[in-house]
């Protein structure tokens, strides 16, 4: 989510340095090429920059003119976007771009609202499909519920007296480029601490008799398609000599100033009392 969306605006001005005179194009597909600018976006600065014909279609957009025209579709579907557009591209014959896309915006917002929308005040509302059929609630169409899948963290901040190990995340998982502590995921909730040493042990290179393990924090992160459990343990280690990569040592008074999941940024306040 949030994470992508920095990366994107990052490559995003990159590209409109190098190719478009560092300003935005005003026109769809110029801007539709750019990371991080779907329909929507696209639509938006179409209109409310420059004041061209293009839909802005948000939730609340959807809401509205599938209530209003009978839209049947799939919410996620090309035809049930074309079918939204066919609808308000019109109203630009009469009405500004902008002024118009901000209006449907904002009755969908205020009126035309998910559970509870204020059908009898609406000055639509007798020309408004689901409110003279009854289909107030089943419009508009809604996605199948995502079944999200539990996954079960276990952080290990090793540290001595000096510094800590950290990892930087890959590209093929959720919190992608983000720094953390080694990490070892499992099926459960249940972890041995005696195993979980050991495959520190194997994983790092830290091959030490007097290691110390100790719970510090439990955590629980809602994402879209996931929720993650994650515990985090404190692991210390009299002196780290080397360290397998692609883990590194870092000073450990200076570990608040690298990026970390927020799941682990909630508790770096911990730091200090467990060194």
């Amino acid at each position: 989510g949030y994470y992508s969306r920095a990366r994107n605006l990052h490559k995003a001005s990159i590209l409109l340095r190098d190719n478009f005179n560092s300003k935005l194009p005003s026109n769809y597909t110029s801007l539709r090429s750019l990371p991080g600018i779907g329909d929507y976006t696209a639509g938006a600065i179409l209109s409310f920059a420059f004041d061209l014909p293009f839909p802005a279609i948000d939730s609340n957009v959807i809401r509205f003119i599938s209530r209003l025209f009978g839209i049947y579709n799939h919410p996620s579907s090309n035809q049930n976007l074309d079918a939204l557009k066919s609808k308000i591209i019109p109203g630009f014959d009469t009405y500004r771009p902008s002024l118009l896309n901000q209006a449907l915006i904002d009755f969908g917002a205020l009126m035309c609202t998910p559970s509870t929308p204020k059908c009898s005040e609406c000055p639509f509302n007798q020309r408004c499909y689901a409110y003279t059929h009854e289909a107030v609630a089943e419009l508009p169409v809604k996605k199948k519920k995502i079944v999200k899948r539990s996954r079960y963290f276990h952080y290990f901040m090793i540290t001595d007296d000096k510094n800590v190990v950290l990892n930087h995340r890959d590209n093929t998982d959720i919190w992608r480029g983000l720094t953390e502590f080694p990490l070892i995921e499992t099926e459960d909730d249940l972890f041995d601490s005696t195993e979980a040493i050991k495959i520190i042990n194997e994983k790092m290179g830290i091959h030490h008799l007097n290691i110390t393990l100790k719970q510090i924090e439990s955590k629980r992160q809602l994402l879209t398609h996931q929720i993650i459990h994650a515990k985090i343990y404190h692991m210390y280690v009299k002196k780290i000599i080397k360290i397998k990569e692609p883990y590194f040592l870092a000073d450990r008074q200076k570990v608040s100033t690298f990026a970390f999941p927020k799941i682990l940024t909630d508790c770096i306040h911990l730091w200090v009392d467990v060194v």
